[in-house]
């Protein structure tokens, strides 16, 4: 037959050993969640990177094309006088111009969303170095846990030699 403070005791290792498990599903799942963004961050990353490189090709290309435009539209303009022929290439610099806008505004928002993603990865950080200090802790209690199981074995021994004692 139990005492009621060794009740208790059990019952407080019951709910210490619940609580441990729980924490440990926890941390398990914080860390295939952080593993997951990782995998995501990479993914993205190179997808970002992919796109800064299209976009530095197009604006060599609309460089180019700009340049070509401008002798062009010098050696007619030189040539011809022409206001219609001038107007042409106005037109196309303008549809290129308007492509490099988009294109830019492409990048724009790309860079704020690798921006989040890095805020999103730094909150992510700080969150697994909490379950450190999580896990610091549960192995703490693990200990604590461990040495009120010997302090309860003796304690149990010791009343089971004065019981007897008290018998005999």
């Amino acid at each position: 037959m139990l005492s009621i403070e060794e009740r208790w005791l059990l019952e407080s290792l019951d709910k210490l050993n619940d609580q441990l498990k729980k924490r440990e599903t926890v941390t398990r799942i914080i860390d295939k969640l952080n593993d997951q963004l990782k995998v995501s961050y990479v993914v993205y990353r190179r997808e970002i990177s992919t796109l800064l490189e299209s976009l530095d090709k197009l604006n060599d290309q609309l460089k180019s094309v700009i340049d070509k435009l401008k002798e062009t539209v010098t050696t007619r303009n030189d040539k011809f006088g022409s206001i219609k022929k001038k107007r042409r290439l106005l037109e196309s610099l303008d549809k290129l111009n308007d492509q490099l806008k988009v294109s830019y505004d492409v990048y724009r928002r790309e860079r704020r969303l690798l921006e989040s993603l890095d805020k999103l990865n730094d909150q992510l950080k700080s969150k697994f170095m909490m379950s450190i200090e999580e896990r610091r802790l549960l192995e703490s209690l693990d200990k604590l846990n461990d040495q009120l199981k010997v302090s309860y074995d003796v304690y149990r021994r010791e009343m089971v030699t004065r019981i007897i004692g008290q018998i005999k």
